[in-house]
C-alpha cells in the first residue's frame, strides 16, 4: 500500500520509547512483589544493596501511583481497602505500549 512506510527515524525512536516503558513495566512489577512482601511480613526489612535497589523502584514508581491514588481513592471493605494506583499505573503502562507498538 502507498503511504503505510514508517520513517526509519520515527521507527527508532518509537522503538527506544517501547522498550523504555517496557522496563518501566518490569519495574512496576519489582514493585508489586515489594509491596507484596512488606504487607505479608512487616517486620521484614531489606539489607545492604537491597535497600538502594528498593529505594530506586520506589522513587521511579511512586509518581503515577500516587496520582492515581488521588484520583480514586481506596475502596473499603471493612478492615480491608482495594488500592487501584498500581493496577492503573500497569494498564497506563499497557495502553502506552500498544500505542508506540502501533508506530513502530
Amino acid at each position: 500500500m502507498i503511504g503505510t512506510e514508517t520513517n526509519p527515524a520515527v521507527s527508532l525512536i518509537a522503538g527506544i520509547i517501547y522498550y523504555a516503558i517496557y522496563l518501566y513495566v518490569l519495574v512496576v512489577w519489582a514493585r508489586f512483589v515489594a509491596d507484596l512482601v512488606m504487607s505479608v511480613n512487616p517486620r521484614w526489612t531489606p539489607r545492604r544493596g537491597w535497600v538502594v535497589v528498593l529505594e530506586i523502584i520506589f522513587t521511579l514508581t511512586d509518581p503515577p501511583i500516587k496520582l492515581f491514588r488521588r484520583l480514586i481513592p481506596q475502596v473499603r471493605f471493612g478492615g480491608f481497602a482495594l488500592d487501584f494506583g498500581l493496577l492503573l499505573t500497569l494498564l497506563s503502562c499497557s495502553l502506552l505500549l500498544n500505542v508506540v507498538a502501533a508506530l513502530r
